[in-house]
């Protein structure tokens, strides 16, 4: 099926570790929550582009080390709409900036910014929408947080992965196999073979004796 849309959010960490997100109200609805974000517009350079533009439109906001993490598929018409969720921070917001015309539409209800705190297990009670987005984001807060606010990355997984195992211990080198002494012969040995129990020095002593000349 061909793209016949694509979407750019961003999964929106502020300083203090807090997910921004829209609160959706609809009358007779129950509220719901989303993500900020929108449409690649065809003058848009790329869908990382897309991304700072929407979120100016919608929260007036700035955003740095973004990273795209995630992307869903649905089916639209007669293809089907991408969705490209990155992982950002905030660097500043001013709602008074905003100029998305979906806020003078009241079709398309309510846009309330709230923040949510991703250190502590409320996101868990609140309606995501797409519910895929949420399983990843709680799967993979501690990442998201280090990636938004650290800088560093650890991996991120998908939501439905497992637990990873913890890593093998490295194998011990095998030790050489103890073998029986019975008589001088080494049990198991080919033929002949024998032990010298002699120490190195004495091994020495006794070459250097046979090649002086016997004493007269």
């Amino acid at each position: 099926m061909r793209v016949v849309r694509r979407t750019a959010r961003g999964i929106i960490i502020d300083e203090n570790g807090r997910l921004v997100l829209f609160r959706r109200t609809f009358p007779k609805r129950k509220p719901y929550w989303s993500t900020p974000g929108g449409g690649v517009d065809p003058e848009d350079a790329s869908v990382e582009d897309a991304l700072h533009r929407e979120l100016a439109e919608e929260l007036g906001a700035v955003v740095d080390r973004v990273q795209q993490v995630y992307v869903t598929a649905a089916p639209r018409g007669e293809g089907m709409n991408l969705q490209h969720f990155f992982v950002c921070r905030l660097v500043s917001m001013d709602l008074d900036r905003r100029t998305g015309a979906e806020f003078g539409n009241p079709a398309k209800g309510r846009y309330a910014v709230e923040r949510i705190d991703l250190r502590g297990k409320k996101l868990a009670r609140y309606d995501l929408q797409p519910a895929a987005v949420k399983d990843y984001i709680v799967a993979n807060r501690q990442a998201l947080l280090a990636t938004a606010l650290s800088g560093d990355d650890p991996p991120l997984m998908r939501a439905d992965a497992p637990e990873p195992e913890p890593e093998p211990e490295p194998a011990r080198p095998s030790m050489p196999p103890i073998l029986e002494i019975v008589d001088g012969e080494i049990v198991g040995a080919p033929a002949g073979r024998t032990t010298d129990e002699r120490s190195p020095a004495r091994r020495w002593r006794d070459r250097l004796r046979r090649r002086l000349p016997t004493p007269s």
